[in-house]
């Protein structure tokens, strides 16, 4: 869809922006992300919206107040997009400088980061409601 291709244009020209300031000369095309050093694709799945809405759906199943569910996945899922732009970068880098995990990197180490992520921002917010078993059922919306 136009939404989901304007999104990923814009992930794309934040990496580039990014790695062009760390000194790599980056630029986007479209969902291009190009240098002298390297060149990837921004593509459905590398936008980050997958953890986001796990965690959207972990907020909304915890028994808290409408409003504090809601200001935790708007923050947490900004904190994941963000994290999903050092993502894109850091694995641009690794293919510059270590290209034979670059796949590993990619493709195991980091979705298992992020989602050890996703858990521990639940766990933690949790935590910090100090929620309990009397809680479920007391929920006021």
């Amino acid at each position: 869809s136009r939404s989901s291709e304007g999104l990923l244009r814009l992930i794309a020209s934040i990496s580039a922006a990014a790695l062009s300031a760390l000194g790599y000369e980056a630029r986007a095309d479209g969902v291009l992300v190009t240098a002298p050093a390297f060149a990837f694709q921004v593509v459905k799945g590398c936008d980050g919206l997958e953890p986001a809405g796990f965690l959207l759906a972990a907020a909304l199943a915890t028994p808290a107040p409408l409003r504090t569910r809601c200001l935790f996945a708007l923050v947490g899922g900004v904190f994941l997009l963000a994290l999903n732009l050092v993502r894109l970068v850091s694995l641009a880098l690794v293919d510059v400088y270590f290209p034979r995990i670059t796949e590993a990197m990619h493709w195991n180490a980091w979705p298992a980061m992020i989602i050890v992520v996703v858990v521990l921002l639940w766990v933690f917010w949790v935590r910090r409601l100090r929620l309990t078993g009397n809680a479920i059922g007391q929920e006021r919306i």
